[in-house]
């Protein structure tokens, strides 16, 4: 359903209407499709036994939906369909196909980690109160994540140790939280058995290491990247999103040594320019969510449009899309299969 259509969903009550102006707000399937279990930015369905997932244009920050950016949705999942097709084979997971720009086929896990690899490279400006610059600089912390950081670290710079692992997990009523590598292992190793936790860790750094390497030649920085897994039949596999601007903090590599050197922030392709933005009007988690003018959601959405043009290097954004498109799109597929 486009914002524009019927009423709009009990969940988005109490933000500014015009936040939710244009773009794909949810879509729904023909009832023999069954239930749907609406994630923040996705809608999903278990389908003949696989996960359908269709990328919504809703964006959330701050553990709150914030807005609409009309074609993130798209852009989201076709990256990150984009990176399982590249560099997928380097640990199991649970990609399956993509019959539209906004949907992924996907297994679905029999249980998914209840930790959050999140893999960092620089030491980036953040305002969320899982990252290392707000605890590092904010709350003058300096040992995070059960590491411990060295003094004079300067704002996004890469971090002198090069990648780091910083785990986190979900509160019981939805917060993200910080744990340490310990803590991490347990709640692993509990889903999977003894060692997991030490597999999949390095099947996300290894793939970390490649994903910076083939994005650098492409003129991006990866900065980091949260990965999500689970287990499937016994096997350990890489689920969810993966290096999209909603999971990643990505900079156009070609004016960051300038920019770093002026103080400034990256040229930014990816979900904290609502973050900066939201941080501008006040807002940072608590209190009324403050509107967000068309203007300010068409430049979030061509900074993730450029994202992926730079990785499949085109000229041409993606096209919108519509409800009637994915719908019909996920029905043939289901037919066809």
């Amino acid at each position: 359903m486009s914002p524009q259509e019927g009423k709009r969903p009990a969940y988005l009550e109490g933000v500014p209407p015009e936040n939710f102006s244009s773009g794909i707000l949810e879509v729904e399937l023909p009832a023999d499709f069954g239930p749907r279990t609406q994630g923040k930015t996705a809608d999903m369905w278990i389908v003949d036994g696989k996960l359908v997932i269709v990328r919504t244009d809703i964006n959330s920050s701050y553990d709150s939906l914030i807005c609409t950016i009309p074609g993130s949705g798209a852009v989201v999942n076709s990256s990150s369909v984009w990176w399982f097709r590249k560099i997928g084979h380097m640990g199991i997971n649970h990609f399956l196909g993509s019959p539209h720009r906004n949907v992924m086929i996907a297994e679905k896990m029999d249980e998914m980690f209840d930790v959050e690899f999140v893999w960092r490279s620089y030491f980036e400006r953040s305002s969320t109160q899982t990252s290392l610059y707000h605890n590092y600089v904010n709350e003058g912390k300096r040992n995070i994540y059960g590491i411990a950081f060295p003094p004079g670290l300067v704002v996004n710079q890469e971090l002198p140790m090069g990648q780091i692992l910083t785990p986190t997990t979900k509160s019981k009523d939805g917060h993200d939280l910080i744990i340490t590598e310990e803590e991490a292992r347990g709640r692993v190793d509990k889903t999977g058995g003894i060692g997991t936790y030490d597999k999949f860790k390095k099947t996300t750094s290894d793939i970390y290491s490649s994903a910076k390497t083939v994005a650098w030649v492409k003129g991006i920085i990866v900065a980091s990247t949260k990965f999500e897994g689970g287990i499937k039949d016994g096997q350990i596999k890489l689920a969810d999103e993966l290096l999209t601007p909603h999971s990643s903090r990505l900079w156009i590599a070609s004016t960051y040594e300038e920019r770093f050197a002026k103080g400034k922030n990256p040229d930014s392709l990816d979900k904290e320019l609502l973050r900066r933005k939201l941080a501008e009007l006040g807002f940072r988690g608590e209190g009324p969510i403050p509107r967000i003018t068309p203007f300010v959601a068409r430049k979030i959405g061509d900074a993730y449009q450029k994202y992926l043009m730079m990785l499949r290097t085109e000229r041409e954004p993606l096209e919108f899309s519509t409800e009637e498109e994915i719908r019909e799109a996920i029905v043939n597929y289901f037919s066809r299969n």
